[in-house]
């Protein structure tokens, strides 16, 4: 049985808690608990709490100190109810978290000049444009986001790119297959066959944004092995001598078709950002969200996008166990997908509201309705995950404010007022 090694133990106690993935009614009941909990009582100690265990710990192990001091507070304080306990913890989480950082911008001028000031709609809509630097969202055919695909740049030099790229991830799970066991680290494998995957047969095939996200894991891994050669770190080096050469073959034929693609290296270009140190707050902010909301809006949010989305928050985890630009910017990639995400909510409820002004009395019901009505639904929930980051910031302060104008519009027994 599972638990009857250590080891065995210690990886189920770290993985998710649905590992065949949440039951759809597991996911509303959860979702209507978290929009039901006051929004003044810190209730996010145990929604948070919960969400790890449900999502495998995304944002690495417990702090067993925290949870430590969580179960030492007295009977006493616990008698006094939940808004005085969960104050409490919250004091013993700030001690051990991360403080939060300023939010990734691709670039400085995008930052408000002062976030405590309320900002035009003019200003913040300009922040609805998606960024490059991750995977963009559309409306798809049922009304619900999509992925945005970019299509491959497709000329006779990227032809031969591509082709000599399979060709370097077929030599290295070639090379591999001949490891087993803890010889080798299995997620390179799981990669190359993902990267090969999202290449296709042919480059017209190609799934860019799949296509970025496995390359970058892919420079990862060749950038972590080639730092342990060159300082001679013997103990660090994960690949064997036959398989490293071959490794860093596949990386540099990577970069030559990335180097080709106008979407790959726009999004290389794009992904500039803050100091590594910053780097951590910014993706346990994207996973709080991926967590909190992202999981469970296939109202809003195809199941294929949700899996996207998993994958992104995946393999920033795992980029950031490494230090180095391709790591970081592994990191930045999932940050910008979550931002971008939310740019498409906040784009919804702007032009929902705009056409809801022209429309007076009339009633409108499309794909903008839903998402803004989804939005209105889980305010109280995205409010505190978007409130203080400068980007998201920004975006919440359209959402709230065009939402507030909306059901002031809706209350109104004055014709003229619900044409305003």
């Amino acid at each position: 049985m599972m638990i009857e090694k250590d080891r065995n133990l210690s990886r189920m106690s770290k993985s998710a808690l649905w590992p065949g993935g949440t039951h759809r009614l597991v996911s509303d009941a959860w979702s209507k608990l978290v929009t039901s909990l006051p929004t003044d009582e810190n209730w996010q100690v145990w929604t948070d709490w919960y969400g790890e265990r449900l999502h495998g710990f995304p944002n690495g192990p417990p702090i067993m100190e925290l949870e430590r001091e969580r179960v030492l507070v007295s009977n006493e304080d616990w008698a006094k109810g939940p808004a005085h306990v969960n104050a409490i913890i919250a004091e013993i989480e700030a001690k051990y978290r991360h403080p939060a950082a300023d939010v990734w911008l691709p670039r400085e001028d995008e930052r408000p000049a002062a976030l405590s000031d309320p900002i035009s709609d003019e200003e913040a809509a300009q922040q609805v444009q998606q960024s490059p630097a991750g995977t963009r969202v559309k409306r798809g055919p049922d009304g619900r986001f999509i992925v945005d695909p970019d299509p491959p740049t497709e000329n006779a030099a990227q032809q031969e790119r591509h082709a000599g790229l399979r060709d370097l991830l077929e030599e290295l799970l070639d090379v591999c297959a001949g490891y087993r066991g803890n010889q080798l680290p299995l997620r390179i494998v799981k990669n190359a066959r993902a990267l090969l995957d999202a290449l296709g047969a042919e480059l017209a095939a190609m799934d860019v944004e799949k296509t970025a996200r496995h390359g970058l894991i892919l420079r990862v891994h060749a950038e972590r092995e080639e730092g342990a050669q060159a300082e001679d770190r013997l103990g660090e080096r994960e690949f064997p001598k036959d398989v490293a050469p071959v490794l860093f073959g596949a990386r540099d034929g990577y970069n030559r078709l990335a180097i080709g693609d106008d979407a790959l290296l726009a999004a290389d270009i794009e992904a500039a950002g803050p100091d590594a140190q910053d780097l951590d707050a910014e993706r346990a902010a994207a996973d709080k969200l991926f967590n909190t909301v992202f999981s469970t809006a296939d109202e809003v949010l195809t199941p294929e996008l949700i899996d996207v989305l998993k994958d992104e928050r995946d393999l920033a985890a795992e980029a950031s166990d490494e230090t180095g630009p391709a790591a970081d910017r592994a990191q930045r990639r999932w940050i910008a997908t979550a931002t971008n995400v939310v740019r498409a909510f906040a784009e919804s409820v702007l032009s929902y509201s705009d056409k809801a002004k022209r429309a007076g009395k009339r009633l409108i019901k499309d794909a903008d309705r839903r998402v803004f009505d989804w939005v209105k639904t889980y305010k109280d929930v995205l409010k505190p995950l978007l409130n203080d980051r400068s980007v998201r910031k920004a975006l919440w302060a359209l959402i709230e404010r065009r939402i507030k104008a909306e059901e002031k519009r809706e209350a109104s027994d004055d014709p003229r007022d619900k044409d305003r």
